[in-house]
């Protein structure tokens, strides 16, 4: 991880660990031992590698405390046990950020071994928490769709009612740690505590609970959008427009951690280096 202080990234509110952890790798063979792992002892290792290498990185880590033999279970998964040894500090912030849930083992360990952009050739700095995408640093900042909403910005943006907003899945920005407070520059907002949403979730989610297209959810947001426009309370107005608003590309990297690259030939992990950001204009 960087510790370049000019990262805007969720990595610069989490200074890296040098503490290097020890991570016991047990080998298929080894586990023969069922007792403890409950209706998934009936299933041969291999079927049970596969349900658990498509669980999400919390309960993979929650499992690994159940029993003894369910860890040495968990353990034989090759994926996660590179993830847990090569990427802690990624999964550190993912904890804090309560994302952790949201993103399988298997989906994140796809990324890890893939070095470039998801929509560019360039090579991807960057993890974008909310959809699992590996993204550079001119992908992240130009492109709307990587601009999380806050949620009264969703209820607005993509027309559903509030009380739908608890079963949309969310990032909490954590706070900075002790160490990084002093690094945080005063240009940049302190988005601390900011529950975002990911724009293409709000807007499937709408689509689903409406049954209305995409097109139709937008001419509804525009009609209500003129009809707060033509409104005469000047304040009134201007509270409701900023909720229409695209918001700044800070927001994308506070839902963004820079993430290694993993070379499975060699075993060879690359660290992100970052070479972009230099203004605090975020």
């Amino acid at each position: 991880m960087s510790e370049c202080i000019y990262d805007p990234s969720l990595s610069r509110r989490f200074p890296p660990r040098h503490a290097q952890r020890t991570f016991e790798w047990h080998d298929t063979g080894t586990v023969v031992d069922k007792a403890g792992l409950g209706k998934l002892g009936v299933l041969p290792f291999e079927t049970l590698q596969q349900i658990l290498v498509d669980t999400d990185m919390r309960s993979l880590i929650r499992l690994q405390s159940v029993c003894k033999n369910m860890r040495r279970a968990v353990d034989t998964i090759a994926e996660f046990h590179t993830l847990l040894r090569c990427t802690p500090d990624t999964i550190r912030i993912m904890t804090a950020a309560k994302v952790d849930s949201m993103i399988a083992c298997r989906e994140l360990y796809r990324v890890f071994c893939r070095p470039m952009c998801d929509l560019c050739d360039k090579p991807g700095e960057y993890l974008y928490l909310l959809a699992c995408h590996r993204l550079c640093f001119h992908c992240l900042r130009s492109n709307p769709r990587y601009r999380p909403l806050r949620p009264m910005e969703a209820v607005h943006q993509f027309d559903f009612p509030v009380w739908q907003l608890p079963s949309l899945p969310m990032l909490q920005v954590p706070k900075y740690s002790p160490k990084a407070r002093y690094r945080r520059h005063w240009g940049w907002t302190n988005t601390t505590g900011w529950r975002l949403i990911d724009r293409e979730v709000a807007l499937r989610h709408s689509m689903i609970a409406s049954r209305r297209s995409s097109v139709c959810i937008g001419s509804a947001v525009s009609s209500k959008l003129s009809m707060i426009r033509q409104s005469g309370a000047p304040k009134t107005r201007e509270r409701l427009l900023r909720y229409y608003k695209t918001p700044s590309h800070q927001v994308a990297f506070s839902a963004s951690v820079l993430f290694p690259y993993y070379d499975e030939g060699t075993g060879w992990v690359c660290k992100p280096c970052v070479r972009h950001v230099r203004t605090p204009d975020l």
